[in-house]
């Protein structure tokens, strides 16, 4: 990678799919292996992981599946926040990841307002909202210092509703608020599972007004959806933008960045 340009990406690793359709595999190390292979492969510089198991909530440096990841991607920094308790595995916390090439300091969890949804399934287990939020730090880039985040938004259609219902604007609001709140401070790049097909109506606020400039992909997810984004302040240069298909139920996302003169 040229040092005058960066390459970012953003992954939902919360669901490997084997050869079976619809099949979960549930070995870690495998899926470790996978993710971490096709990081490496990516070239990247630094990545936005959602749905990654940590040994407890908090934020520190990777451990565990993160840990095993980062050094097969050959990403010697991390940081690892357990936001909530696991749904898959007992004793676990799920999360978000960012790995990376470059330094990390400043680190920072955001959550967003949990909604309190629920939505009984017919094994008579109820699912419920857990709390989703971004993940943020500054890395020490080649281009100087940027602030990278990994978000994740909370999935509406699990329980039969709309993103865009007026009850959930308060969660759309606060994440607008906060966007805006780094980009007043250096270049920013947002990378993540937004849980959302469009922004522009659910963040007009830093997508039609101009703060951000939205990397669209043609699709993230093998069911033709796109789900996943990167956000990048206006001052960064889109050099190149793809989905990668694989063995998850969310595509590789990456995106090659430079700051510039130009707009984006």
């Amino acid at each position: 990678m040229s040092e005058r340009a960066i390459r970012v990406g953003t992954w939902n690793v919360g669901r490997l799919v084997s050869t079976g359709v619809g099949a979960e595999d549930s070995d870690p190390d495998r899926s470790a292996r996978r993710i971490g292979d096709a990081l490496r492969r990516s070239a990247a510089d630094l990545v936005a992981l959602q749905e990654v198991e940590s040994p407890t909530l908090g934020i520190g440096e990777a451990t565990g599946e993160a840990e095993r990841i980062a050094d097969l991607a050959g990403l010697g920094h991390t940081l690892l926040w357990g936001v909530s308790p696991s749904h898959r595995t007992a004793g676990q916390a799920l999360g978000l990841t960012i790995l990376s090439r470059y330094p990390l300091t400043q680190a920072q969890g955001i959550v967003l307002p949990n909604p309190m949804l629920s939505s009984p399934q017919p094994s008579g287990e109820v699912w419920r909202s857990h709390d989703k939020g971004l993940l943020l730090a500054t890395a020490s880039t080649p281009l100087g210092d940027v602030t990278f985040a990994c978000l994740h938004g909370l999935p509406f259609h699990r329980f039969g509703r709309a993103r865009d219902e007026p009850a959930f604007l308060p969660i759309w609001r606060t994440l607008s608020s906060h966007l805006q709140r780094l980009a007043r401070v250096r270049p920013t790049i947002v990378c993540g599972d937004f849980n959302a097909q469009s922004l522009d109506t659910l963040l007009p606020d830093i997508v039609a007004n101009g703060i951000f400039h939205w990397i669209m992909f043609d699709r993230t997810r093998p069911n033709g959806a796109r789900s996943d984004h990167v956000l990048a302040t206006y001052g960064w240069r889109v050099i190149r933008a793809s989905s990668e298909p694989g063995p998850f139920d969310h595509y590789l996302c990456m995106a090659t960045l430079t700051l510039g003169p130009e707009a984006p």
